[in-house]
C-alpha cells in the first residue's frame, strides 16, 4: 500500500475537535473534512521533497527546520506506521511558506542526485538516473504547488493539515 500525503486548510474550531479524538475517530474525521476543505496532493512524493529541501528523509526529520514543518506538518497529532497527522497554526505559516520560498530551484536542479535518495532509502523507490529529470521535474512542481497551496492557506486565515496515510 502506498502511502500518500495530502494538505488540508482547516479552520482552528475544526482542528480542535480532530486534537481531542483517537485515531481511527482522526482518520475517519479527516475523511470528511477532506470533502469539505481545499486540499493539495503530493501523492508519494513528500519524502522526496523533504531530502531534497533538508538533505535528509522525513525518518531523520527535525521538526524545529521550517522546511521539515512546511512538507510534514508541525505538531503531531497521530504517528504510527499506518499514518502520519501533523499541523501548522496558521501563526506558524508565514515563517513556514518565508522558507520554502526561499528555495533556489536552480540550485535544487543541479544538486540533484537520485543516487543520495536511493541510498537514504527515500520513499517510493524510484530513484535512478534513468528517471532523473522525471523525478526532478516532478519534485519541483510539487515544491511549487507546496508554495501556492501554503498562500492560499495564508490568505484565507487558516490552518494547515498534512496526513500521511
Amino acid at each position: 500500500m502506498a502511502l500518500l500525503g495530502t494538505y488540508m486548510m482547516i479552520d482552528s474550531e475544526d482542528l480542535e475537535t480532530l486534537m481531542e479524538l483517537e485515531a481511527d475517530e482522526l482518520a475517519e474525521e479527516m475523511d470528511i473534512l477532506a470533502g469539505e476543505s481545499d486540499t493539495h496532493s503530493i501523492g508519494a512524493l513528500w519524502d522526496g521533497l523533504h531530502f531534497v529541501l533538508t538533505g535528509k528523509s522525513a525518518s531523520d526529520a527535525d521538526m524545529t527546520r521550517c522546511l521539515s514543518k512546511a512538507v510534514l506538518g508541525g505538531a503531531v497529532l497521530v504517528n504510527t506506521e499506518e499514518a502520519l497527522v501533523a499541523y501548522n497554526l496558521q501563526d506558524e505559516l508565514q515563517a513556514v511558506l518565508g522558507a520554502l520560498e526561499k528555495v533556489d530551484t536552480d540550485a535544487l536542479r543541479r544538486g540533484f542526485d537520485p543516487l543520495a535518495l536511493a541510498a537514504a532509502n527515500v520513499y517510493p523507490d524510484i530513484w535512478t538516473t534513468e528517471d532523473r529529470e522525471k523525478n526532478l521535474d516532478n519534485l519541483v512542481g510539487e515544491l511549487g504547488g507546496l508554495v501556492a497551496f501554503y498562500r492560499r492557506t495564508i490568505a484565507k486565515k487558516m490552518n494547515l493539515i498534512f496526513s500521511l496515510r
